[in-house]
């Protein structure tokens, strides 16, 4: 995996425009990339919620990843002990939370949507 792609993902943002490093990955092969992560079910994107629908459409979505396991591979936790002083604890917890209340909603029968 690039590193810039792996910076990215430890970043849990799915910003397409700045994972490429220049001369390597073009913007369209990003693109299929993060489909083909979506359809296996390796990532899911949250779209932004904003009252005003233009910064809907302007702001990014968050990137998640179903497995917290694989997001602590990518950023190089392999034991318990390293999260506590790790700094990304918190998007790790945001990425736990996120995908409880996806189960959740699943569960209940209801869409994957969470607004």
């Amino acid at each position: 995996m690039s590193p810039s792609i792996k910076v990215r993902g430890l970043r849990f943002k799915a910003e397409v425009s700045k994972i490429k490093e220049p001369g390597q990955i073009s913007h369209k092969t990003i693109g299929a990339w993060m489909g083909i992560l979506q359809a296996s079910y390796v990532i899911h994107l949250l779209p932004p919620f904003y009252n005003n629908f233009s910064k809907r459409i302007i702001k990014s979505p968050k990137l998640y990843f179903y497995d917290t396991g694989l997001a602590c591979a990518l950023l190089g936790i392999s034991a318990p002990s390293q999260l506590i002083t790790h700094s990304s604890r918190g998007a790790l917890f945001e990425n736990y939370v996120i995908n409880e209340l996806i189960k959740d909603r699943f569960n209940e029968g209801l869409r994957s949507n969470l607004f």
